[in-house]
């Protein structure tokens, strides 16, 4: 259960309770105590107007739906954890354009292979930036499948793509995009019960 969310705005658990009660009640339409899978499409409907994305209906009726009735009691309903709007997915077309568009910036000579010292040169950059640096050795074990001290445009293609560092300034923006995001949401549910 959210007890709050931290930021500009602070929200107590007896205040989220209250909100959660008049969101049910609007969303209950036909007032007989319990959500159908019509009223949650229109109450996803109004919160993808007012904020970005729209959450899943049948993914809110899999997780909340505990005794597989088809519809969400007001206890059940308060059991859920609120819904979180769907981010635009990558389709791996554009995963493989930024990947090849990474290499090509990597591969500094534009010969089509990425050596240590270009490696090197990005890792130094990027530990600049982030605080964090790369373990060039483990780059090179994991992406030289071929075994020839370089790494092809192909090697690179099929190597997994490197999950961001979590650095202090990467855990402050999410914390601070979390309580942006709570706050915007907040608002957009309270415009909503209105």
């Amino acid at each position: 259960m959210i007890s709050g969310i931290q930021g500009n705005v602070n929200i107590s658990s007896d205040m989220m309770l209250q909100m959660r009660e008049k969101m049910f009640s609007k969303t209950d339409v036909n007032g007989d105590g319990q959500i159908d899978q019509s009223e949650m499409s229109s109450f996803a409907d109004q919160m993808a107007k007012r904020a970005e994305g729209k959450f899943n209906v049948e993914d809110v009726f899999t997780q909340g739906d505990t005794d597989g009735d088809g519809v969400l009691s007001k206890e059940e309903f308060m059991a859920l954890r609120p819904p979180q709007p769907r981010k635009p997915e990558v389709s791996s077309e554009e995963m493989q354009q930024k990947q090849a568009e990474l290499f090509a910036a990597i591969d500094q000579n534009g010969d089509g292979s990425i050596d240590e010292s270009e490696m090197e040169e990005f890792a130094s950059e990027m530990a600049a930036r982030t605080g964090q640096s790369d373990n060039i050795e483990n780059f090179f074990l994991e992406g030289d499948t071929n075994g020839d001290g370089v790494i092809s445009e192909d090697e690179f293609m099929a190597m997994k793509p490197p999950k961001p560092p979590e650095t202090e300034a990467t855990l402050a923006y999410k914390a601070d995009s979390q309580a942006a995001i709570g706050a915007e949401l907040t608002g957009s549910l309270l415009d909503v019960m209105s």
